[in-house]
């Protein structure tokens, strides 16, 4: 098994003092750092944008290709029904 090693940047994040409280509390109750409940939370978060960013695009490209298969079927409507006479 290979070990990764990340470079991790320091940066200031600010949070109001019931927040900062409150993620100090849940870090320390699973046995982790704020920066890595942070780190994680973001990470988790970035991860559900991209899901939606992806399921957005999709949908558009659903919408666009509507119309052309549309007109694909209806150029093929009779060529499905011939011999079912």
């Amino acid at each position: 098994m290979t070990t990764r090693t990340t470079r991790l940047d320091r940066i200031n994040v600010q949070l109001d003092a019931p927040l900062r409280a409150e993620v100090s509390r849940f870090a320390e109750r699973i046995g982790e750092s704020v920066s890595t409940f942070l780190r994680q939370g973001a990470a988790e978060r970035l991860e559900r944008l991209k899901r939606q960013d992806l399921e957005r695009r999709l949908q558009e490209a659903y919408v666009a290709m509507a119309a052309e298969n549309l007109a694909t079927a209806q150029d093929y409507a009779s060529a499905d029904l011939e011999g079912w006479e």
